[in-house]
């Protein structure tokens, strides 16, 4: 990574590795990033590498969320990052983690909505519907209150079941 930023931080065809970026563990590509998004005099690959940040980031933030149920993991987990780097993300907590990918996300939507993905579709567009499922579709949140008729054909709202499990199951018969 260091020779990519010494030597081509200033190409225009950086924006696939800052895309293959997001799959990363290590504080190495999270620097990478953020170089690549101040540096690069390019928009699309800024654009590429707003939304790589924020889907990095968002990786961590779910893992750290699986470590409150799987406090077993955590060694494993700290040993793959490295104690700074698992320290600095478990320092800044769950909401400094997700208000920063919000916070990238909203970017990437706003400042490089129209840059193209490399595999179809805009940076807007993902940014988009990866706020749309943080924000409405996360564990803990509430469900859009939905209306409908049962199986045996009686009304029903989703909220009278608000604190229960509940089973939806869409079908159709075209």
């Amino acid at each position: 990574m260091a020779l990519l930023l010494r030597d081509h931080i200033r190409s225009d065809k950086l924006g696939v590795v800052c895309e293959r970026m997001r799959y990363g563990t290590r504080k190495e590509y999270e620097t990478f990033l953020r170089r690549v998004m101040s540096e690069s005099p390019h928009k699309d690959v800024q654009g590429l590498a707003c939304l790589s940040l924020a889907q990095f980031l968002n990786s961590h933030s779910l893992k750290f969320d699986l470590l409150k149920e799987r406090p077993e993991l955590a060694n494993r987990y700290e040993g793959l990052l490295g104690k700074d780097y698992y320290d600095e993300l478990r320092r800044k907590g769950h909401g400094g983690r997700a208000k920063e990918v919000e916070t990238l996300l909203e970017q990437a939507a706003a400042k490089y909505g129209e840059v193209k993905m490399p595999y179809g579709g805009t940076v807007g567009e993902q940014a988009k519907a990866e706020l749309f499922a943080i924000r409405h579709l996360a564990v803990g949140k509430y469900a859009a209150d939905i209306e409908g008729k049962d199986q045996d054909g009686k009304p029903f709202k989703l909220s009278d079941y608000r604190g229960k499990v509940v089973l939806l199951y869409f079908w159709s018969e075209y």
